[in-house]
């Protein structure tokens, strides 16, 4: 939530309105690693897709367990959902950066 450059710090202090903000972030970051994820498999070979595809899995699992272990720190008050929320839209973000760093040059040599 309080990540440089995250959304939705400037949202008023009410915890529903932020929590919305940063779902909303969330689904928008989600989208865009799901387009950057769907170019990486279109120019990757069968046993690259498997590793791809076996790493996202592994990746998915270290994103909610993060998130789980973010959120708890304020389990039992108004921040505990925002923070959820927020750390997922931030590690997928993150997530998304560090795909196109690693197979950026890949799609590009593929055109």
């Amino acid at each position: 939530m309080n990540a440089a450059g995250a959304p939705c710090q400037k949202v008023g202090g009410v915890t529903g309105a932020i929590d919305n903000c940063f779902a909303r972030a969330y689904r928008v970051a989600d989208d865009q690693l799901n387009q950057v994820y769907k170019q990486i498999r279109q120019v990757l070979t069968p046993e690259e897709q498997q590793q791809l595809v076996a790493a996202q899995r592994l990746w998915l699992q270290l994103r909610d367990a993060t998130c789980k272990a973010e959120s708890d720190l304020y389990k039992g008050g108004d921040a505990e959902s925002p923070a959820y929320s927020a750390c997922l839209e931030e590690e997928t973000r993150q997530r998304t950066a560090d795909l196109k760093t690693t197979y950026g040059w890949v799609i590009a040599n593929s055109k």
